[in-house]
């Protein structure tokens, strides 16, 4: 027993398994065994973070949607607005090229036929560059918008609470003017991020006027590397502190020092005689 002992003592610094093995076969099921739990450990982990991995593509994936919606959205509105605009302009008159009439063409067939295939032409070439305009202003904004995504889903593999943060943006600070500027922006993923968190920045350029967003964004992106500058603090005065006076400075030779609290000639009270102390007191009553 006192083998035994001795040796728990000395192995007391190591895990032993709960059942020791009988034989070798015994402990080769067990290291199996103990292998398989490890596995299976690993192999959990690894699903946990796959998961979460997927979780944050999932977010990103789906605030890239949204800001896909709200561009559509807002392009939507844009359109309405100006058929808005237009239904208002054709109210009035327009001073717009007619088709020619044989009364503008001087009765002459042969002109009227020129100015007629001069205004088919001109209505045709109008027509082509509105269509063009149209095309292009939405490859545009679809190319920002895929752009922005790009950077949005780079910015957000740096900092996984992203989406979350700029979810929580409330809509009434979102002008559409606003969102088109951060889209445009090459930091624009990076501007939103931090507008999320600095609720005063993000008031001030919501308010800001339209035709001047982009120039409000421009400003605040480079303020984004700029270090704040640093200004000494003046020590603070005590709490106790006494109020400073001006009293103006005595120009007379400072008094000779003293070690007791008594002037070198001055004759203690106990001292004096009857006639002393009786002159030093009429003294002092007459400096009074």
């Amino acid at each position: 027993m006192s083998d035994e002992n001795n040796a728990l003592e000395q192995g007391g610094g190591e895990a032993l398994p709960a059942t020791q093995p009988k034989n070798d076969a015994e402990a080769a099921q067990q290291e199996q065994a103990a292998t398989q739990e490890a596995d299976k450990a690993k192999e959990a982990e690894a699903k946990k973070a796959e998961e979460e991995a997927t979780k944050r593509r999932n977010r990103t994936s789906q605030y890239i949607d949204r800001l896909k919606s709200e561009a559509r959205e807002a392009a939507a509105r844009e359109q309405a607005v100006l058929k808005r605009l237009e239904a208002i302009e054709s109210r009035f008159p327009k001073q717009e090229a007619k088709p020619p009439t044989m009364e503008s063409a001087g009765f002459d067939p042969e002109e009227l036929a020129r100015q007629t295939a001069r205004y088919e032409v001109e209505q045709a070439r109008k027509q082509w560059e509105e269509q063009q305009k149209s095309e292009s202003a939405a490859r545009s904004e679809q190319e920002k918008v895929q752009a922005y995504a790009n950077r949005a889903q780079a910015f957000a593999s740096q900092n996984p609470d992203f989406e979350e943060v700029v979810s929580g943006i409330p809509q009434q600070l979102l002008p559409v003017e606003l969102q088109k500027a951060i889209m445009a922006h090459e930091r624009g993923p990076e501007m939103a991020y931090k507008l999320a968190l600095n609720e005063d920045e993000l008031f001030q350029l919501a308010s800001t006027r339209p035709e001047l967003m982009e120039l409000a964004v421009a400003r605040y992106a480079s303020r984004l590397d700029a270090a704040p500058p640093t200004q000494e603090a003046e020590p603070a005065p005590a709490a106790f502190a006494p109020t400073p006076t001006n009293k103006p400075i005595s120009q007379a030779p400072a008094p000779a020092p003293r070690v007791s609290g008594r002037s070198p000639t001055e004759t203690p009270p106990e001292k004096m005689t009857d006639d002393e102390w009786y002159r030093r007191d009429r003294e002092l009553r007459r400096k009074r």
